[in-house]
Order: C-alpha cells, then sequence, then structure tokens
C-alpha cells in the first residue's frame, strides 16, 4: 500500500472515530431530552436518570461515572468515586449556582493522549446549562401544579384535545 494511500486510510479512520464521539454526545443530549417529555417525572427522579445516561458519552465509557449535586440531594451512577480525573461545572438555577455537574474516570483510559476531549469539555458545559433550565422549568411546574390544586377555581390544561391535568374543582365540574 503507498504511503498516501495509507495517510489517507488512517485520516479516513480517524474521522470515523470522531464522528463516533459526536454522536454518542448527542445521544446523550437526546436522552436527556426525552426523559424531560416523560409523564409524571419527579425533578428528583429526572436527575437520576440523567446522570445514569452521561458516562455513555464519554470517550471512554465503561471507565466513567458521574454525579449531579443539586443543593444538599446527590444523584449519582452507581459507580461513581471521586478520583484525580475529572470534569465539573456548576449548574446554575436563575443566575444562582446551585449544584454541580462531575464526570470522573476511575482509571486511565489505554493510549490515552488527552484525558478528556475538548469536545467532552464544550459538553459538560452544555449539560449543566440545560440541567439548570429544566431545573428551573420543573420547579415553575411543580409551584404551579400546587397552587392549581389550592385554587377554589377549576384549573385546567388540554393540549391536543387531551386534557394534560386537572385540578380537583375542574375534575368534580367535568364529572
Amino acid at each position: 500500500m503507498s504511503i498516501k494511500k495509507k495517510t489517507q486510510k488512517q485520516l479516513l479512520e480517524q474521522q470515523a472515530r470522531e464522528l463516533a464521539e459526536r454522536n454518542k454526545e448527542l445521544d446523550c443530549v437526546y436522552g436527556i431530552t426525552d426523559l424531560l417529555e416523560t409523564r409524571g417525572l419527579s425533578i428528583e427522579e429526572f436527575l437520576q436518570r440523567a446522570v445514569e445516561l452521561i458516562p455513555q458519552a464519554w470517550q471512554y465509557p465503561s471507565f466513567a461515572c458521574a454525579r449531579i449535586v443539586i443543593r444538599e440531594q446527590i444523584y449519582k451512577t452507581a459507580n461513581f468515586q471521586e478520583s484525580e480525573w475529572c470534569l465539573t461545572s456548576p449548574i446554575n438555577v436563575s443566575g444562582e449556582k446551585v449544584g454541580m455537574i462531575d464526570v470522573c474516570y476511575l482509571k486511565i483510559p489505554p493510549d490515552t493522549l488527552d484525558m478528556f476531549l475538548p469536545e467532552e469539555i464544550k459538553l459538560i458545559d452544555a449539560l449543566a446549562k440545560r440541567l439548570g433550565r429544566i431545573i428551573e422549568y420543573k420547579q415553575v411546574e411543580e409551584l404551579y401544579i400546587m397552587l392549581a390544586e389550592k385554587s377554589f377555581a377549576g384549573v385546567y390544561i388540554v393540549q391536543d384535545g387531551i386534557f394534560q391535568f386537572l385540578n380537583n374543582n375542574a375534575a368534580a365540574y367535568a364529572g
């Protein structure tokens, strides 16, 4: 095989590896977005399921673990351990730091040039930002439901012709 063909083959293999890494990152973001659409999922359930999706987005998922800390609450993968090989990003809600997200490697991956890819650093920051917005949204949603339940008026939400929410007074009126 000529040197030119070998170089082209190596370049294609490298591009294929990089594309596979970006696909794993997208799968993580899409998985978290899908969780947001799961009906009846509390903030706590959402965060636990989200943290379990995160290690699969990293370059070496079999060595990775993750933790989300929101105030005093901790959500982590079953294998989570702090290590010297961690990425951390703050989680902010309404401009206030309320927690952090950590992704750690439990051991040094083989043939490691860079422990974390530049794209992984961007990913953890993007996940922290997205989680902050989701937590804010879920808190507002829970507050709205609590207020609606205490209301003397009938309160309901209809989406695509389907009742998404009815407080007790609306349910009594609707029969």
